[in-house]
């Protein structure tokens, strides 16, 4: 009897020794397994959702830039748990009707000359090496540039190539009174469809509006270039000022997003420029890697004193290439101060 009540008795001390032991043995174990590395994962820094109205006053050669924003924003969150942002894209007209309404969005992504400085907070985010010419416009910026489109010079392949002021002169070039004014021409302007219609050997156009007339069948493809370097199509991203600071920093983060490389890099597509100065993008047309080139250093104006003097310019151009020396004088003194050194 007492044999058979030894081995029980044994059976008994062994698990009493197991039940003392295992639960720091299974401690020390969970400290490496699956479970975890789940439960010790890194709360987010904060969690909530903010939204970026892209305003559309202009457009890319192809493609969609509220899309890519929406593609950058998807990759991003995927990397920042907790942070959800909400890209809408909308023209001008239907931003103002929005703000009428008090439907204000937490940040903007818009075009030089669409909003005004007093809109905006200061950012605080670290910037790559922009392209000369571009930059954050202080140490504390109200707005960051992501991306530029270029004016290009388009030109029938049946047409010899003509100096600009010779081609305004004979009637050979469309080209919009702003621009011609800031080149300096003279003479009579023709109407915006000329080239469209046939009517004109070469048109001066933003590269935007010249993809739009090739995808509307509108034009064939022409021969392209750069007159210049300039360009006013630079897009900017800032937050407006009633958003909180939580949501402002994790919107910085998404604008440090867009400036990294691959995110630079993504915008080939679209046939717009990365404003990094080590950037190297690849794109489809051949064209546009000489037009790259040709905006290496880029000239182009001060987005928020565009926005105030934008008016007086458009007032004062016409005039100046139709030969009038004040309105020609009011316009240079308007220029140089709008122009970023």
């Amino acid at each position: 009897m007492k044999r058979k009540l030894l081995p029980r008795a044994l059976l008994c001390v062994l698990l009493v020794l197991y039940l003392a032991l295992m639960p720091g043995v299974l401690a020390r174990s969970l400290q490496n397994d699956f479970y975890s590395s789940i439960f010790q994962q890194k709360l987010p820094e904060w969690e909530g959702s903010v939204t970026l109205y892209h305003i559309v006053s202009a457009r890319s050669y192809q493609g969609s830039v509220t899309y890519y924003l929406q593609t950058q924003a998807e990759a991003f969150m995927k990397k920042n748990r907790g942070i959800h942002i909400q890209v809408i894209g909308m023209d001008p007209l239907e931003y103002a009707e929005r703000v009428a309404n008090g439907r204000l969005p937490d940040a903007l992504s818009f075009f030089a000359g669409q909003v005004a400085e007093d809109e905006l907070s200061a950012l605080s985010l670290p910037q790559p090496e922009l392209r000369p010419g571009l930059r954050a416009l202080r140490a504390n910026p109200r707005a960051v540039p992501y991306f530029f489109s270029a004016s290009v010079l388009v030109r029938g392949m049946e047409f010899a190539e003509t100096e600009l002021q010779a081609a305004l002169q004979t009637g050979e070039l469309e080209i919009d009174a702003l621009s011609a004014a800031r080149l300096r021409l003279s003479g009579a302007l023709l109407p915006a469809s000329s080239f469209a219609e046939g009517k004109a050997a070469q048109a001066y156009l933003d590269l935007g509006e010249y993809g739009r007339l090739l995808r509307s069948a509108l034009i064939y493809e022409g021969s392209i270039s750069c007159p210049d370097n300039f360009t006013a199509t630079v897009c900017y991203a800032g937050v407006l000022r009633h958003t909180d600071a939580e949501k402002q920093a994790a919107l910085e983060k998404f604008f440090a997003w867009l400036l990294e490389e691959q995110a630079q890099t993504a915008l080939a597509p679209l046939g717009v420029f990365s404003v990094r100065a080590d950037a190297k993008l690849v794109y489809a047309l051949s064209a546009l890697h000489e037009i790259d080139k040709s905006y290496a250093t880029v000239q182009t104006v001060d987005p928020f004193l565009w926005n105030a003097h934008l008016s007086a310019l458009i007032t004062d151009a016409a005039p100046a290439v139709a030969g009038d020396s004040f309105a020609a004088a009011r316009f240079e003194e308007r220029l140089r101060l709008v122009l970023l050194p």
